[in-house]
């Protein structure tokens, strides 16, 4: 059976300490097929002062060693998590030229001009700002919907996360015409949907995107999901996997994507 882990981190990536071998063991241990290695590439890092290190070199040199160890064992994927590539088209061209990634994520943990949706205390901001934040997100996530090289779109209701540990909450239907559009892009790009299972294993209740917004792309027409841990440690590889596959199945997919030397192809779940 198909159990893969499609958005998992390493040393590579500036917010995480865990060695992409004692990543692969536990996911074999708990008896994943596969796992996509995208570690963080903020293309716009530098306008903020993150320390975004990534050697793209070393990078792809230690998962294609990775690769061949666990042959036979565990399907690793050479992939990335590229943070706003819309808001820096020549970086994150350039990154991705140099890496020649198996599997590009893109994601988006700021809106333009403002820091990661992570230090905002959500306590103290009002609800017509965090209304102007979230339309304000959703109008880049068409920029990013459109930007060629991804294959995938990472955790889409991001803020979500930290709104829900600040004890507050956010009712996303009133942004389901933004929705709408977004995903009719994907399709027509033929961009896959994450379904990012972090704010499960992490107890808020609830995957990002929700099952309702899950439902909404699939009544879009959207059929191309793929299920990412966003494990920062090899404890939490392939966390709550399971759980959301039956999920989508439960709304009516069949299958999730895997991918093979760039190529996308369905895997029954």
């Amino acid at each position: 059976m198909f159990f893969a882990d499609y958005h998992t981190h390493t040393c590579f990536s500036y917010d995480c300490e865990e060695n992409p071998e004692s990543l692969c063991i536990s996911a074999i241990k708990k008896g994943l097929t596969a796992i996509a290695i995208t570690d963080h590439y903020d293309c716009d890092y530098q306008e903020y002062g993150y320390p975004m290190v990534f050697d793209v070199k070393a990078h792809k040199k230690e998962i294609y060693r990775i690769k061949e160890k666990f042959k036979g064992k565990l399907d690793v994927v050479h992939g990335i998590e590229l943070g706003q590539p819309h808001a820096c088209p020549d970086i994150a061209e350039k990154i991705l030229k140099e890496g020649n990634f198996e599997f590009v994520l893109a994601s988006q943990h700021n809106i333009k001009k403002l820091p990661d949706f992570y230090y905002f205390d959500y306590t103290k901001v009002k609800e017509n700002l965090l209304d102007a934040m979230i339309s304000k997100m959703l109008k880049e996530l068409l920029e990013l919907a459109s930007f060629k090289g991804i294959d995938s779109i990472a955790h889409i209701t991001y803020p979500h996360r930290y709104i829900k540990s600040a004890g507050s909450d956010i009712d996303f239907k009133k942004y389901y015409d933004n929705f709408e559009d977004i995903f009719n892009l994907m399709i027509k790009n033929n961009v896959s949907l994450e379904i990012n299972t972090s704010t499960l294993w992490k107890g808020c209740g609830f995957s990002m995107p929700d099952e309702e917004i899950i439902k909404l792309y699939y009544e879009c027409g959207g059929r191309l999901v793929n299920v990412g841990s966003d494990s920062h440690t090899a404890e939490n590889v392939g966390d709550c996997i399971m759980d959301t596959y039956r999920t989508l199945k439960r709304i009516g997919f069949k299958t999730v994507i895997s991918v093979t030397n760039g190529e996308k192809f369905a895997e029954n779940i």
